[in-house]
């Protein structure tokens, strides 16, 4: 019967513990600590939507311009390890071409997502 007891005396500290340690934590604002993580990191706090969407956007692009530059050493490592036979070359010179045609439509849609995004944000005001 004492085990028993004990066992029992055991749960409710625990209980109790736990519960007064969620009593505790809800007291604390969870978005003063979510602010504090977002600010650390670089985002603001009071962003609006508009100019979210454009961080992404921007992001997004800057993915793509990666992407051409692996591209880009993808070819010229094919063209340089093409030792006379003219395929690889041929496809080098064709990843080439189509890389820098993406390239410049990047530049484009860059251009336009910061003209939009810019009317958006002014818009917002």
């Amino acid at each position: 019967m004492l085990i028993k007891n004990k066992k029992i005396l055991i749960s409710i500290i625990l209980l109790s513990v736990i519960l007064v340690a969620n009593c505790a934590l809800a007291a604390v604002d969870p978005y003063a600590q979510l602010n504090s993580v977002a600010s650390g990191v670089g985002l603001s706090s009071n962003a609006n939507l508009p100019g979210t969407i454009g961080n992404i956007v921007k992001g997004l692009l800057t993915l793509i311009g990666v992407l051409f530059l692996v591209l880009l050493i993808y070819a010229g490592f094919l063209w340089m390890t093409d030792m006379g036979d003219g395929k690889k070359a041929q496809k080098a010179r064709e990843i080439i071409k189509n890389s820098v045609i993406g390239l410049i439509l990047v530049f484009i849609s860059y251009g336009i997502t910061l003209f939009v995004v810019n009317q958006l944000i002014a818009a917002a005001k």
